[in-house]
């Protein structure tokens, strides 16, 4: 018998755990933001600085090193166009500048060599070539001013480190421009001859020779001069092979000395020089002084065809320096004289260097310092401050200084800082002989991760409370004062941590319809500090309706005593104590258990109710089995009585009526405060007796 009660309590409890709906939870730690791509334009610019060195160096392989490295993967979406190009651009022009001024080498050996045919094939070559190296810089600056645009470097004060990297980019390439300028003036160009170029030529030639260089004879000459047809007389020259001009036109030969060809940068330099031709002094002439092959100064010859000067080592702290004089035919010089170069003087460029060398402890968190170490790294140099040093994090200034040669500085993190890694670096600008230093190093911002030291029960009853006791705190310390919610569906509560983030409180939980079931359990932390993470912490709690189960244990024990067999056949009209004629049907055991008919049962012998009481729900008792045996059908556990009866009345037929009319009288008594009287009495067993006598007629 034990053994069945239990049987029937646990099928109905695990029934009753299957309907109640499963909670899924877990563990929900800070969302931190996805690692920020590493990007700065003041690296940026500075890279576009650095790279275009190696193209004024006229050094292919450094170029494509540097260059080669662009596009940056992580610049923003609108700065892949103006990067791509600016590196490809870059890439073409060293290669364009490279051969160029290769070529303008050889043309002017050839020219000292007095093989012209060949030189202005050579400076044919380059006259062609130019447009395309014009416009691969011209693509290269446009790059540039694109990136500038978009980085608004315009609005910066003029002595920020950004708007700074700018302007010195956009120098270098105004020094790509004249470099490009200077291969552009021909040493040799017989074609531009002027009409009065070409008398002072005719002046000064044998006609006999020039008229053998033309193909005609010398009355011919005479009549094209008589003519005054200087135009076709240009036109014929522009036919005639360069190397007859050997006759006509003298070579050059100019000189170059530099003292010293050692020296640091913004040391002045002497040079001097002479220009002749023949042999002959060449006076009044103009000279061009080049610089890495930009015109540095123009100066005039003597009456000896000498010049001299100095000049200041730039600072722009390249090892190397090319030094050259070039003459140019000017005016008057156009069709007599050849154009020459000096040989190239390289000079060894002097100056400090300083490796510079950033730490900064990481992590670092929002709203706290961070503490950034520098070292100055200047081998055998003497140390020296640097003045104007700046201090950034991404392009945002820090702070402007004065930097010892070694130095800790404590960084303020603003509390607003986006997590994720930053770039800081330190620039400290040039000073003399000391070159520009700037490194960078990544600092890594995050929210420092929380930790809630809390039991969480397994299992809770409720109606009740869950007790909570615990700690939060980070691997910064405890975490004071911080908003703590608790919630479990329905159920919350709100609190703070208190000294050194302890918690001490509970949940209390109402009375739901469930019996049995998970539920989860949310415990929300959100701190006060901005350098703490806010945490989410969720556990299942299988809670027990304590109420609930009591009440079907109860209710399953009765439904038990009352479908207990009986041993023996005994009458069943025993059963019945004010109706004889029912006692008379020996009744079936019922098809299914009637659970709210047992129900009002136990609640009428649970209140004391008195004895005509008990009898109504009895007589309902019978009734509803004779109910259950004609209609063939059970109660479902959703359904009410009274539902049952209407559900059923075609099939009861007559007794319908009479069925439901002693529903109503049952369900006052379950479900009311009404207390029945004795006219209820007497209704109820007029009832039961119909239903019985019409039951037993249709059986019959």
């Amino acid at each position: 018998m034990l053994k069945r009660i239990l049987i029937s309590i646990i099928l109905a409890v695990s029934l009753l755990s299957l309907l109640t709906p499963p909670a899924y939870a877990g563990d929900t730690q800070e969302d931190p933001d996805a690692v920020k791509t590493i990007f700065s334009y003041l690296a940026l610019m500075m890279f576009y600085s650095d790279s275009l060195d190696p193209i004024l160096q006229k050094d292919i392989e450094s170029t494509e090193k540097a260059l080669n490295k662009m596009p940056f993967v992580n610049v923003p979406e609108e700065l892949n166009q103006p990067t791509s190009e600016f590196s490809a651009s870059g890439i073409t022009l060293s290669h364009s500048i490279v051969s160029l001024f290769n070529v303008w080498e050889q043309e002017n050996t050839l020219i000292n060599q007095y093989r012209l045919g060949e030189a202005k094939t050579l400076g044919k070559q380059i006259r062609e070539a130019l447009p395309q190296a014009y416009q691969q810089l011209a693509k290269l600056k446009t790059a540039a001013e694109d990136t500038g645009l978009y980085i608004k470097v315009k609005t910066l004060a003029p002595d920020n480190a950004l708007r700074q990297s700018y302007d010195e980019v956009m120098a270098k390439i105004e020094q790509l421009k004249s470099m490009l300028d200077l291969l552009a003036r021909p040493l040799m160009d017989l074609q531009d001859l002027s009409p009065e170029q070409l008398n002072d030529l005719l002046r000064s030639s044998d006609l006999n020779t020039l008229a053998e260089m033309l193909g005609i004879n010398a009355d011919q000459l005479n009549q094209l001069i008589n003519s005054n047809d200087m135009q076709r007389l240009l036109d014929l020259l522009k036919t005639v092979n360069p190397e007859i001009f050997q006759q006509v036109l003298k070579k050059t030969d100019l000189i170059l000395e530099v003292q010293p060809t050692t020296a640091y940068v913004g040391e002045t330099v002497d040079f001097w020089g002479s220009l002749a031709t023949q042999g002959e002094a060449l006076a009044g002439r103009s000279i061009d002084l080049l610089i890495n092959s930009s015109v540095k100064m123009t100066l005039a010859t003597d009456s000896e065809g000498h010049f001299q000067g100095t000049f200041q080592i730039p600072y722009q702290y390249n090892h190397t320096l090319e030094v050259q004089a070039v003459y140019y035919p000017q005016a008057k010089d156009i069709g007599i004289y050849l154009g020459s170069a000096s040989p190239v003087i390289n000079m060894n460029i002097l100056y400090y260097e300083a490796n510079l060398l950033l730490e900064i402890n990481n992590p670092a968190y929002p709203g706290r310092q961070s503490t950034l170490t520098a070292r100055f790294d200047y081998g055998t140099a003497p140390p020296v401050e640097r003045e104007n040093s700046e201090l950034y994090i991404d392009d945002t200034l820090l702070s402007h200084f004065t930097a010892p040669s070694e130095f800790t500085r404590s960084i303020q993190i603003e509390s607003t800082a986006k997590t994720g890694n930053h770039i800081v670096t330190l620039t400290a600008p040039a000073k003399g002989r000391y070159a520009p230093a700037y490194a960078d190093c990544i600092m890594d911002i995050k929210l420092a991760t929380v930790q809630l030291d809390m039991g969480f029960p397994w299992i809770s009853l409720m109606p009740g409370h869950i007790g909570l006791t615990g700690r939060a705190y980070s691997e910064l310390g405890s975490l004071e004062n911080a908003d703590v919610n608790i919630t479990m569906e329905k159920d919350f509560l709100i609190c703070n941590t208190g000294q050194n983030g302890t918690i001490a409180t509970r949940l209390n939980l109402e009375l739901e319809l469930s019996l049995l079931g998970s539920r989860a359990m949310v415990v929300s932390i959100q701190p006060r500090e901005p350098w703490n993470a806010p945490l989410v912490i969720t556990r299942n709690v299988f809670l027990i309706n304590w109420v609930g189960l009591g009440i079907l244990l109860e209710f399953l024990a009765l439904m038990y005593v009352t479908f207990l067999p009986v041993k023996g056949k005994k009458d069943i009209r025993k059963k019945v104590v004010d109706s004889k004629s029912l006692a008379e049907e020996s009744l079936q055991p019922e098809i299914a258990p009637n659970y709210s008919v047992l129900l009002a049962e136990q609640m009428a012998e649970m209140q004391g109710e008195e004895a005509n009481t008990r009898s109504i729900v009895k007589w309902y008792r019978l009734v509803f089995k004779l109910a259950q045996r004609t209609t063939n059908s059970i109660l479902k556990p959703q359904q009410t009585l009274r539902e049952y009866a209407k559900t059923n009345s075609q099939k009861l037929g007559p007794i319908s009526r009479y069925f439901y009319e002693f529903t109503l009288i049952i369900e006052k008594l379950l479900y009311s405060k009404h207390k029945l009287d004795h006219k209820d009495m007497e209704k109820s067993k007029e009832l039961s007796q119909t239903i019985y006598e019409e039951t037993k007629h249709e059986n019959v």
